[in-house]
């Protein structure tokens, strides 16, 4: 992951027509394959000082694929016109993180931590009753019940208890489902959980997330072998379980309780190709 830093000075008493007109600009350069995410920040003792944030995948994708592209142009007709003197731009990447949450790339999608700004996708996620049939969680009905999520799987990261990415579809960095694993280091085993919007079924999409993960855990994480539990009338689950190479190992009876009622479970296991 790359940071771009702009410091901008604007014209004086040009503020309201700026940050209008990179409003309209933001839609560009969020449609820009690379393209993770950007804020504008004003400086307040200096009224028309910004510093611009862009967090780009990689330094080609903002000097090349940006700067050489049609959209730039347009970028440039919105903007450029504000600066004086013109901005200076640079670029840094990560040296230490405190949250040091691994961010993952398919051809597809971007997965990463889930933020505030997702609460709303998550939302109409889990307020679907038929994502949530076979899921331990109830149809949400409050928005604070997705903001809750967000904030448990950032402690559940933070204190490593496990990891849960959030699942977001190129270009536009919009979450769609999340994956993830619950750690068991005593056996060097994890259990890996997931759930996808349903308007992206049956497109691969959770396949390609999942080969992403289970990659990461036995790669980074030299996990002996990934368990996933699954309620046994979740065909669907079954089929992309076996699709990835897990293997059934029988129902567990009554193995889980949620919703009221205990649930019979069957159990998959993938071990790892290279212990």
């Amino acid at each position: 992951m790359i940071l771009e830093i702009a410091f901008l000075t604007i014209k004086p008493g040009t503020q309201v027509a700026f940050e209008a007109a990179f409003h309209t600009a933001s839609s560009i350069i969020s449609a820009m394959p690379g393209y993770y995410s950007h804020e504008l920040q004003r400086c307040i003792e200096t009224q028309n000082q910004y510093v611009l944030l862009v967090r780009w995948q990689t330094l080609e994708d903002h000097t090349v694929g940006f700067r050489q592209s049609p959209e730039y142009q347009t970028w440039r007709s919105l903007l450029h016109h504000f600066y004086d003197p013109f901005p200076t731009v640079e670029h840094y990447e990560s040296v230490l993180s405190h949250e040091n949450f691994p961010n993952l790339e398919t051809p597809r999608l971007w997965l990463r931590q889930a933020t505030a700004a997702d609460a709303e996708a998550i939302f109409l996620l889990f307020s679907d009753p038929q994502v949530t049939q076979f899921h331990d969680l109830d149809t949400f009905t409050h928005l604070d019940q997705a903001q809750a999520v967000i904030e448990r799987r950032k402690m559940g990261f933070e204190s490593d208890r496990g990891i849960r990415w959030a699942i977001a579809l190129k270009p536009h960095n919009t979450l769609i489902g999340s994956c993830g694993f619950t750690w068991g280091r005593a056996a060097h085993q994890a259990e890996v959980g997931y759930e996808l919007a349903r308007e992206f079924w049956r497109q691969g999409i959770m396949t390609e997330a999942l080969s992403a993960i289970l990659g990461y855990g036995f790669e980074m994480k030299n996990l002996h072998c990934i368990l996933a539990e699954v309620m046994v009338d979740n065909l669907a689950s079954k089929q992309l379980l076996k699709k990835l190479g897990f293997q059934s190992q029988g129902v567990l009876k009554e193995r889980g309780f949620w919703k009221g009622k205990h649930h019979d479970l069957e159990q998959f296991v993938l071990s790892n190709p290279k212990p």
